[in-house]
């Protein structure tokens, strides 16, 4: 059996039209007015405001206006905002105190970058299953090798969902464990086909990791024993814990709102994605990307046929250059380009052919045309931002009048840090209780979903004059009273 290696970029995963948030996956030069246009983009709880006022400051647009006029390519800017803050923490140069400000705006601003570029991905792949990357799995055989350097989890739950691979084994990563509706150790499995993910993975998370405000050095916010744990997401429908409880109801497999927490220490994990800059740094998370790198080479070394559909070989990506190299290691190999601009890509390429004896076929064409689904539909854009949100409007008329003046004074009590005495149904008292201060940010940043709002009303959290934390829902919570 003559085994395919499939080499996926962006483009491949652009055409998926089955999103919640009826948005297609972002392309480099469409990132922003893609966010833009997810409900998302007016949420509390997505934070963006070192992006947006690194905008402002280097592009005169002030956040309000950048909704509308700013759309520039997001590698280029990512890139430009990492040259920064590594040029910031030169060492040859005295530190000043303009200096450390500047680091620590663009180190902000980088952090941010990591879960924002999480929190798109999730809210457009969280939908039914991409008919693209199902008919692709379908007409793949055991013995091929999906390499990727997407982000996203389409292509995961397509494979998963075809009984065939499981993360336990199909990353080629030895997990410490994974999240399946709870979290769970590794099982031994024996995935017909790898998944290759060259440049991480939104339900991938390791131990959250920043830079040293002084001298900029990488550092991971965990302790010694755990910062070479891994871990996966497969199933996030069930509550977990998250930093500030920012789990939401309503996420489909593969796909979540906020990262889950460390389930040994408790300490915020980030997803591990390596942003697209011009120094793709491998090397904060070495022990989960070489075996995957590895193995990616052999495959590509041992097969003779490469398929690659919707990636432009960035000239920057200068590693993807080097898997090339690994493929054209001997003569009689066959790669076959889809793109609506094939000859662009093939031309990229061409000089490293050499006098290899390898036949360049070129499909005109997109990945859905190719497996004969049809040409893809796109959706007209609408901005989300300023959309008014009806699910919002139509809960709160269910809300009758004595619950909408307690929910009035939780508000005022979030919004104030007011103490609250509480009389529940059951006639329990808890006296001088404070809301947990995530409680306002948490209602209004779910303004969206009217089952993230219910699911918020049902478990507001207080802290009573002991410092016990409870749990109440608002339905149960017979009187409120302020205490001054």
């Amino acid at each position: 059996m003559k085994a395919t290696v499939y080499l996926l970029g962006a483009g491949a995963s652009h055409g998926y039209y089955k999103s919640k948030a009826n948005v297609h996956p972002p392309l480099a030069k469409n990132y922003f007015s893609t966010f833009y246009n997810l409900l998302i983009s007016g949420d509390l709880e997505v934070k963006i405001g070192f992006i947006a006022n690194y905008i402002r400051d280097t592009r005169g647009i002030l956040p309000v206006e950048q909704p509308l006029k700013f759309n520039e390519d997001i590698e280029s800017i990512f890139a430009e905002i990492d040259r920064k803050l590594r040029a910031s923490f030169d060492r040859t140069k005295k530190r000043k105190k303009g200096d450390v400000v500047d680091s620590f705006s663009y180190m902000k601003a980088y952090d941010q970058f990591v879960f924002w570029f999480a929190h798109v991905l999730n809210e457009i792949q969280n939908g039914d299953i991409c008919p693209i990357y199902k008919s692709l799995v379908n007409n793949s055989n055991k013995a091929d090798t999906f390499i990727t350097f997407n982000w996203d989890t389409l292509l995961d739950r397509a494979l998963f969902a075809s009984g065939k691979w499981f993360p336990d084994d199909g990353y080629n990563i030895d997990f410490t464990g994974l999240l399946e509706k709870t979290w769970r150790e590794p099982v031994k499995r024996k995935s017909k086909n790898k998944l290759l993910k060259l440049h991480g993975s939104t339900n991938w998370f390791g131990p959250y990791m920043t830079r040293h405000l002084q001298t900029g050095e990488q550092k991971f916010v965990s302790d010694p024993d755990n910062v070479y744990n891994q871990w996966c997401l497969i199933d996030g429908s069930l509550w977990f814990d998250t930093y500030k409880d920012r789990w939401r109801p309503d996420y489909e497999p593969f796909s979540y709102y906020f990262t889950p927490n460390d389930p040994i220490t408790g300490l915020p994990l980030m997803p591990v994605i390596v942003p697209p800059s011009a120094t793709k740094d491998f090397s904060v998370y070495k022990e989960l990307f070489e075996p995957v790198w590895s193995e990616a080479e052999s495959k590509l070394a041992k097969t003779s046929r490469l398929v690659i559909a919707g990636y432009s070989f960035p000239l920057t990506d200068t590693h993807a250059f080097k898997l090339l190299k690994c493929f054209l290691n001997s003569g009689g190999k066959t790669i076959e380009i889809i793109d609506l601009y094939p000859e662009e890509i093939g031309k990229k390429i061409e000089p490293y052919l050499g006098k290899n004896d390898c036949k360049v076929i070129l499909h005109k064409k997109t990945l859905a045309e190719y497996l004969e689904i049809g040409a893809i539909k796109f959706k007209a854009e609408e901005s989300a931002l300023f959309k008014s949100n009806l699910e919002w409007l139509e809960l709160a008329q269910e809300i009758d009048e004595k619950k909408s003046a307690m929910l009035d004074i939780l508000w005022l009590a979030s919004i104030h840090d007011k103490k609250l005495d509480i009389v529940t149904s059951d006639k329990k008292k808890y006296l001088n209780c404070r809301l947990d201060k995530e409680f306002m940010l948490h209602l209004l940043g779910a303004f969206h979903s009217a089952n993230t709002i219910n699911y918020r009303l049902l478990n507001i959290p207080f802290k009573p004059k002991k410092g016990k934390q409870i749990k109440l829902a608002l339905e149960n919570i017979d009187k409120l009273d302020v205490v001054e």
